[in-house]
């Protein structure tokens, strides 16, 4: 489920609806599909390399699996660590910091896939969350802090940072951009499962 936030003010080339696309071997082609104003089907052309396109104004939406639920969990956690952790950890702080190294390294992995979207190694972000959660906080508390840290770091660096790059950004052509957009195969849910089991 996408819900759409803003418009980019950018159009694109997306495939025109009725065409689409195929691959065979070395072959790339397009079809087409429906009838012609005088009724016959449509000719087919498979070795056509061109495919039918038309602009489209570009929206930023965000995925209710793949990065409201990660949210959420993640502020429900970090408001039911007793107080006494939190003073006595200096929970907030050092959850900043870990969000940040996570969001650096989620960066500098992340790249841009045609017809993907962001695309980020799935076992080397959690790692990074595990480790720096049981570095800079106590043990008992690591998964909390992994889980955190692993689904906002991922969230802010990979696609968050990326959407305000404009050459990510001349990379993304498609209609919709979603924030968490593969759901539960998402690297901000994936990244938050694995980095507790990590820790």
């Amino acid at each position: 489920i996408n819900i759409p936030l803003f418009k980019t003010n950018r159009l694109v080339r997306i495939p025109r609806p009725g065409a689409g696309t195929f691959f065979f071997g070395p072959f790339r082609g397009t079809f087409r599909g429906g009838f012609g104003p005088n009724g016959n089907p449509l000719q087919q052309d498979p070795f056509s390399q061109e495919q039918e396109t038309e602009l489209k104004e570009q929206v930023v939406a965000v995925n209710v699996g793949g990065c409201i639920i990660p949210c959420l969990l993640s502020l429900y956690i970090y408001f039911h660590l007793s107080e006494a952790v939190a003073r006595s950890a200096g929970l907030t702080l050092w959850l900043g910091v870990a969000v940040v190294i996570v969001s650096a390294v989620c960066f500098r992995l992340a790249r841009p896939v045609a017809g993907v979207g962001i695309s980020i190694p799935v076992f080397i972000p959690p790692i990074v969350t595990a480790l720096t959660a049981l570095i800079l906080v106590p043990r008992e508390i690591a998964p909390h802090v992994a889980y955190i840290a692993g689904s906002l770091g991922t969230l802010v660096g990979a696609d968050l940072l990326h959407l305000l790059n404009p050459r990510t950004m001349d990379g993304l052509q498609a209609e919709t951009l979603s924030i968490g957009g593969a759901g539960t195969f998402d690297g901000i849910f994936i990244t938050g499962i694995l980095a507790v089991l990590f820790a």
